[in-house]
Order: structure tokens, then C-alpha cells, then sequence
């Protein structure tokens, strides 16, 4: 399981991510917005494995205002994303 001193400084490295082709195969926790951001989809898992819908209830995360960080809850895993338009890094 992941620290939250490894979350906190990135451990796994950081993806840029700024058109709108999908994206799979991720594996991150944080999103931080480069400019105010509308998503067509974020999926992952939960602790279970169970795929986790991040656009739906009760993260709602569709649209994310830049600057803001954004994080999965610990144990959940950010695996596939597709923006609709704006620009992200992924930790």
C-alpha cells in the first residue's frame, strides 16, 4: 500500500497530459489542473480492485478547476483518463 508521504512527493513520477486521446494503464493518485479542465472520463479501482467510476457520485469530478489538487482516496488507484478539454498532471 501506498504512504501518503509517497503520494505527497510523487513517488511514482508525474504524467502531463493535455489532448484527448485516451488514456489507459495509469497508475496515479493526484490530479492537479493546468487550466480549468472538463473530463470525459476517470476510472480506476478501489482497494478491492473494483473499478471506480471518479466522474460519478460521490467524487463528481467531470470538471476540475485549475490549480486545485484532486486526490483519490488512499488505497484507489486513477487508471484510465480522457479529457474533453484543458490540460493535467498526474502524480
Amino acid at each position: 500500500m501506498e504512504s501518503i508521504e509517497g503520494r505527497l512527493v510523487g513517488s511514482k513520477g508525474a504524467n502531463r497530459i493535455y489532448n484527448t486521446d485516451v488514456k489507459t494503464g495509469l497508475d496515479y493518485t493526484i490530479i492537479i489542473p493546468e487550466s480549468d479542465t472538463v473530463f470525459n472520463t476517470i476510472e480506476g479501482q478501489d482497494e478491492q480492485g473494483e473499478a471506480v467510476d471518479f466522474t460519478a457520485a460521490p467524487f463528481g469530478w467531470e470538471n476540475m478547476v485549475a490549480g486545485i489538487p484532486y486526490a483519490v482516496p488512499m488505497g484507489h488507484k486513477i487508471t484510465d483518463i480522457t479529457l474533453t478539454s484543458g490540460a493535467i498532471v498526474c502524480y
